[in-house]
């Protein structure tokens, strides 16, 4: 246990102030296990415990040890100057997520493994001599001893696993920590073949909605924990993922077909899809920014504020500044400028007013032709306008449509074969179908 000690910050997570709720549902609660690391009977007879807290981070089992063996003053030592005066890890508390991108957690469960010792030391000349009288190991729910006794049936805790053949489940599963609350979970049957229903399924879960669903414990699955997620204050995509393989050892899990498989596909998924992915709206990113400007627009418009300020342009063939000002006629108005006002006055004058008309967002001509950019429009709309001497609602155009609802004077009907109409209102498909021709008699 000495010479092994800097595999304790990876096998006994215990620090109390880092203790998780995740952690314990996983583990029947803490209820009865972890069973304490060792526990020593001593020559006086006397026999105490040491969990991992305690006993291991605290040094009291090397201070007991020794008064029976000198070597433990040494173990003390060497743990002292080699792990706890350490710069950089400190071997006393339980793990956190390493700082990197991904992260994959991939162990074997349901495994015979060993969780607890108990020594004693025999009555022999050399007294360093500890010999091992009791292992304590898990196998699936159950707890029991090499000597056949039972010490837990963990019946009650639904979906409890064990450790690897080497490091304890209770260990093993402090990875579940790493992750945040809600994750996706996935149970694949180890069979060969499978259907789709087989499979077990739950998106954005968190450990005690997995834990209360029914699942069959005798059958063998691999169980996998996912979740992607962005952490506040940090630039990126952080990935955590647990993949539980059921009854594969320790060293074997690297060889385990189920892992070389899954494994695969993920570096293909995560190098060339997501990689690509994200490579490319980086690119789209840096090409964004690189459009973006520092200096501050100049020369912003300046539009009319009064009624006076609005004008009839003749070039354009409607009022000046078209966000500002509208064709609005009134009765006394001489000539096309004094009827252009301001949207937002007209706008109020007219709400005031009771009309059974009522405006369409958009305005459509009635016919093909479009005359010196005016044409008369299907019904009354926003842009139209009313005059003496014009009937109907008219308005600007460029190309009008529905053919057989002209009913402007001096249109020949064989305009709509004429190529030169044809190619001016095919760029916004504003053509419309020739009529039929007249059966001839």
């Amino acid at each position: 246990m000495g010479l092994g000690y800097s595999s304790y910050g990876m096998c006994l997570p215990s620090d109390p102030s880092s203790s998780d709720r995740r952690h314990l549902l996983l583990n029947n609660n803490y209820q009865k296990t972890p069973i304490p690391v060792c526990s020593v009977k001593y020559p006086n007879g006397t026999t105490k415990q040491y969990n991992p807290t305690d006993g291991v981070w605290g040094n009291s089992l090397w201070k007991h040890l020794q008064e029976y063996d000198s070597w433990a003053a040494y173990l003390e030592s060497y743990i002292d100057n080699i792990y706890k005066n350490d710069p950089v890890v400190n071997f006393t508390q339980s793990w956190t997520r390493p700082d990197v991108t991904n992260v994959y957690c991939i162990y074997g469960v349901n495994r015979k493994t060993p969780i607890s010792f108990e020594f004693h030391q025999p009555n022999s000349a050399y007294s360093h001599d500890w010999d091992t009288v009791r292992t304590i190991y898990e196998e699936k729910k159950m707890v029991y001893a090499d000597d056949g006794s039972t010490i837990d049936i963990r019946d009650s805790q639904k979906h409890t696993k064990s450790g690897d053949g080497t490091v304890s489940y209770f260990s093993l599963s402090w990875c579940h920590t790493w992750m945040t609350e809600r994750v996706n979970i996935t149970r694949v049957p180890q069979k060969e073949f499978y259907q789709l229903d087989d499979l077990k399924q739950l998106q954005d879960a968190t450990i005690d909605e997995y834990l209360s669903l029914n699942f069959d414990d005798n059958v063998g699955y691999d169980t996998f924990f996912e979740e992607r997620h962005q952490e506040p204050g940090r630039f990126g995509i952080r990935s955590t993922a647990v993949w539980e393989i059921n009854d594969v050892d320790h060293r074997a899990v690297i060889q385990e077909p189920v892992f070389l498989h899954q494994m695969s596909h993920q570096i293909n998924v995560q190098n060339n899809v997501v990689g690509r992915m994200e490579k490319q709206i980086e690119k789209t990113i840096d090409q964004m920014l690189a459009t973006l400007s520092i200096f501050p627009t100049r020369g912003d418009p300046v539009e009319p504020t009064k009624d006076e300020d609005c004008y009839w342009d003749y070039g354009k063939v409607k009022c000046a500044f078209p966000k500002s000002c509208g064709y609005y006629y009134k009765f006394g108005d001489y000539h096309l400028g004094m009827s252009c006002r301001l949207h937002k006055n007209w706008s109020k004058v007219r709400a005031a007013e009771p009309t059974d008309e009522v405006l369409s967002s958009a305005c459509v001509c009635e016919g093909y032709f479009c005359f010196y950019g005016l044409c008369k429009y299907k019904s009354p709309c926003v842009s139209a306008f009313s005059a003496p001497g014009l009937k109907d609602h008219w308005g600007a155009c460029k190309h009008a449509t529905n053919f057989a609802d002209l009913q402007m004077i001096g249109v020949d009907k064989s305009l709509t074969t004429n190529p030169a109409l044809k190619d001016s209102c095919a760029a916004d498909n504003s053509c419309p179908m020739a009529p039929p021709e007249e059966p001839q008699p």
